[in-house]
């Protein structure tokens, strides 16, 4: 058998050849698809150093600088690196934290050219930039040589080409700010800039909060003044409670003269109307201070636009919210054990939820809550609101203290007076202005017991004879006049009994009498009906003042009710607070006679006799002989046993009137009464 020939076969080669095709056509596509990505790199890594830069250029107070730089040991690509301020002096340039970029990428600049040089960001975030700079040592460390003032940003702004090793390319433009077309005077700004406002929005929490507002304008290297661009002080009025600007500019001004003092001859004549000052501070960046003040009691909105002499100009945006704003300006007068006030604060021009603190020289006399209310979604003359709720504790004057989130605060006087005060507890009077019984508390009183035998009622202990009506304790003890009641005319003895006058008669007409301990005068008013008693006319008619009385005359219907009466302040009368209980009792259960001599306890008696302080007798002393009604409704005729001597036929008697009775043979006397009512 012949042996095989050296070699590969066709269906081996074309397998071959398959291979290789499809590994080629890997590797081109892998090729291509890095070409983009790196590319790609060096454009985030510069987009992300830039924003890094413009963030630390708007905070450090002296801008940022950005460094590239070519790669160590000549390799194709470039090293970027942020730093915190400018080359204005000696040291002023500093390394930032942020992480520098490497890439294999080339870089170069419109005007620059390649690397090494430098983008310089103000403040403001405008750039400009210096080719060959900064110095490089052999080890790529740079040194920042001053550049006292920052070169002008170039026509058509920074343009940064970058290019990939396989040729592709991609640019990133930094503009510079448009200039406004101006009248070209001596010393020209160096640079197109428009001045940087800062801040640009501006807050007073209310009408006096001037410390918020202030703000400054600058512009790298620009020296000469800033002005507004209205005339006059107000600010351009947007929304405002008055209509008028909640703000005005601080004067005089200039508020600084220019620094140096040449500048005032470089630049042209500041407006004749308008405010304006001149920067002072940075040699690079002067910052010129504005002052605005709120006006009082208007809160709103508005705008503030300052330009430079070039006519390039910036704006701020003012908001003073209005001031905290109580529901009423009148103190609140308030009454112990009686009910709160809450008074609703408001506030203008306010977005946000109004908190409010109470508080103050006030702990013991009233005690404070507070409530958030309702506020707009923006600043508006729709007010945002809150509300404190006052509630009395004790007698006292005081000063509350109530104070929103943002300091401002109100003081309200409060005074919190004792509550209405009135006499008696307790009236009781006679059926249709009948005598009260006299019945002062005996070792043993029979007259009691036969009224409970006859009637099944008690007789009140009356101590003074023929009294119609008596103030008493909720307890029942008597309760004499107060001089309150004696200044509008009321009057009772010492036992309580309703006198006509100081020392006088007993009167049927009775009084609730109500006052004030503060010596505030109110108009007082009955709030309940008393079907009992029949209302007189006040005294005074007005029923206003310090104090007053309600006369009362018995109605003829026996039993209870109660008299409330109320000042507008006190809602709730209690007893000794505007609530009197009123009894209306039956007319005398006994008539009273004198004895002029022995009553003999045997016998016959009539319908009953009680001889009052004894149990065998009445003594020839003239102490009183009691006795009930008998007969049609209560009347007459009266039989009393005398012992020895006439009787006294037809003889009348009124209740509670003394008789001298002289008996007859037989020991007896007769005595009548026709206006005794039984109860």
């Amino acid at each position: 058998m012949r042996a095989r020939e050296a070699g590969f076969t066709l269906l081996e080669l074309v397998i071959a050849v398959g291979i290789t095709v499809i590994l080629l056509a890997a590797g081109g596509y892998w090729m291509l698809s890095m070409r983009p990505a790196a590319l790609r790199g060096a454009l985030d890594d510069f987009d992300a150093n830039l924003a890094a830069a413009e963030a630390l250029a708007a905070s450090s107070g002296n801008g940022a600088t950005l460094v590239f730089a070519p790669q160590a040991g000549g390799a194709v690509g470039f090293t970027l690196r942020v730093y915190s301020g400018r080359p204005t002096a000696s040291g002023a340039v500093t390394v930032s934290n942020t992480m520098a970029a490497f890439s294999a990428t080339s870089v170069s600049e419109a005007h620059f050219g390649k690397p090494p040089f430098a983008i310089f960001l103000n403040s403001a975030g405008y750039p400009t930039g210096s080719a060959n700079y900064p110095t490089l040592d052999a080890q790529e460390s740079p040194t920042f040589t001053v550049i006292a003032q920052q070169p002008p940003c170039p026509s058509g702004g920074i343009v940064l080409t970058f290019t990939s090793p396989q040729s592709v390319t991609a640019t990133r433009t930094l503009p510079c700010n448009t200039m406004v077309a101006t009248t070209a005077v001596a010393d020209p700004t160096p640079t197109p800039n428009a001045p940087r406002i800062s801040p640009t929005y501006l807050l007073a929490h209310f009408t006096t909060d001037s410390g918020p507002l202030r703000f400054k304008a600058a512009e790298y290297g620009y020296y000469h003044w800033y002005a507004s661009t209205a005339n006059g002080a107000p600010c351009q009025t947007q929304l405002s409670d008055t209509g008028a600007a909640p703000a005005t500019f601080a004067s005089p001004w200039p508020y600084v003269q220019p620094s140096p003092a040449s500048q005032a001859g470089a630049a042209p004549a500041p407006p004749a109307l308008a405010p304006y000052t001149w920067p002072v501070g940075d040699p690079n960046d002067p910052p010129a201070w504005f002052a605005l003040s709120p006006v009082l009691h208007n809160g709103g909105l508005c705008t503030v636009t300052v330009a430079d002499d070039y006519n390039q100009s910036g704006a701020v945006q003012v908001q003073v919210m209005g001031d905290l704003t109580p529901s009423t300006t009148s103190p609140p007068q308030m009454t112990v054990g009686h009910g709160s006030d809450t008074i609703t604060f408001s506030k203008t021009f306010d977005s946000e939820k109004l908190l409010l603190w109470a508080g103050g020289p006030c702990l013991g006399i009233v005690t404070a809550t507070t409530a958030s209310g309702s506020f707009p979604s923006t600043p508006s003359h729709t007010a945002a609101n809150a509300s404190v709720t006052i509630a009395p504790v004790s007698q006292g004057t005081c000063n509350l203290i109530v104070q929103d989130q943002y300091g401002e605060q109100v003081v309200l006087g409060v005074k919190v007076s004792a509550q209405m005060a009135s006499w008696p507890e307790q009236i009781e009077m006679g059926a249709s202005g009948g005598v009260l019984s006299y019945a002062p508390q005996p070792r043993f009183d029979l007259g009691l017991a036969i009224n409970a035998a006859l009637i099944g009622g008690v007789a009140p202990a009356a101590t003074t004879s023929g009294c119609m009506a008596y103030a008493l304790t909720a307890g029942g003890g008597a309760d004499p006049a107060p001089s309150q009641a004696n200044a509008v005319g009321v009057y009772t003895d010492t036992n309580g009994c309703y006198v006509n006058r100081n020392g006088g008669m007993p009167t049927s007409t009775a009084a609730a009498v109500v006052w004030e301990p503060s010596g505030q005068s109110e108009t007082y008013a009955t709030s309940n009906s008393c079907p009992k008693v029949v209302l007189g006319a006040w005294s005074p008619p007005s029923a206003n003042g310090v104090q007053a009385g309600l006369p009362l005359a018995a109605g003829s219907i026996t039993g209870s009710c109660t008299i409330a009466i109320t000042d507008g302040i006190t809602t709730a009368p209690s007893l000794d607070h505007g609530l009197t209980n009123v009894v209306i009792q039956a007319a005398t259960l006994y008539s009273t006679v004198t004895c002029t001599g022995f009553v003999d306890q045997e016998g016959d008696r009539g319908c009953g006799v009680s001889c009052e302080g004894t149990s065998g007798g009445c003594s020839s002393s003239g102490q009183s002989v009691m006795f009930p009604c008998s007969g049609s409704n209560g009347v007459g005729p009266f039989d009393v046993t005398t012992g020895e001597g006439t009787d006294t036929a037809g003889l009348q008697i009124n209740p509670g009137q003394s008789i001298s009775v002289t008996t007859s043979s037989d020991g007896t006397a007769f005595v009548s009464a026709s206006n005794c009512v039984a109860s």
